[in-house]
């Protein structure tokens, strides 16, 4: 079936090239939009309280993706899937990637586990960061480089990754304690530059 699913996505994208070419650089990229998204949070301007606020979720949301990606690291050194394009000649890595450890899709992971947190703390930019995962999940699959259940393994591991740190008295004090750190070290950096 995965193999099925695999076939099928990269038949649909091979007689358009420019669609291929956009969904390439989601594969590639993609992820990059919830880097950004994070810069400009802890950056944008607003009251003190505003601004520790949105630094503390976005810790939370780091967290999830530490804690998801270490699961996925000791993962990979039991069981190390083959990607498609390596069990299965007739799938083709689109987007050239070292043969490593295919499940759970990390990019996938990630992502969920981000925009989950984001709509635990009722972020409205949590749905279309949600959709997002989805999208770059798709483009995973249809590069050739994770099968379907490496994609919804990683969607499953990401949202388990944010109900373990939403929900652990360890994460939440330790998140606490590092984004008074953090907040402080970025009003002294902000007031230094006013100075």
């Amino acid at each position: 079936m995965d193999r099925t699913i695999s076939l099928l996505a990269q038949k649909i994208f091979q007689h358009h090239t420019k669609l291929l070419r956009v969904v390439t650089c989601i594969a590639k990229f993609g992820y990059w939009l919830y880097i950004l998204y994070g810069l400009v949070e802890w950056c944008r301007p607003g009251t003190w309280q505003q601004r520790l606020q949105r630094r503390h979720r976005l810790l939370y949301c780091i967290a999830a993706v530490a804690f998801g990606s270490t699961i996925s690291f000791v993962l990979g050194r039991f069981w190390k899937r083959e990607r498609p394009f390596v069990t299965h000649r007739d799938i083709r890595d689109i987007l050239p990637h070292k043969a490593n450890a295919s499940f759970p899709s990390n990019h996938s992971m990630n992502s969920m586990a981000a925009s989950t947190m984001m709509l635990h703390f009722h972020n409205w930019w949590g749905l279309p960061f949600f959709c997002w995962s989805l999208v770059i999940g798709a483009s995973r699959i249809a590069c050739g480089l994770h099968y379907a259940s490496d994609v919804l393994g990683g969607f499953a591991m990401g949202a388990v990754s944010t109900g373990i740190i939403r929900n652990s008295a360890a994460a939440r004090k330790g998140i606490y304690r590092i984004s008074w750190v953090g907040h402080v070290l970025s009003e002294i950096i902000r007031i230094g530059r006013k100075v």
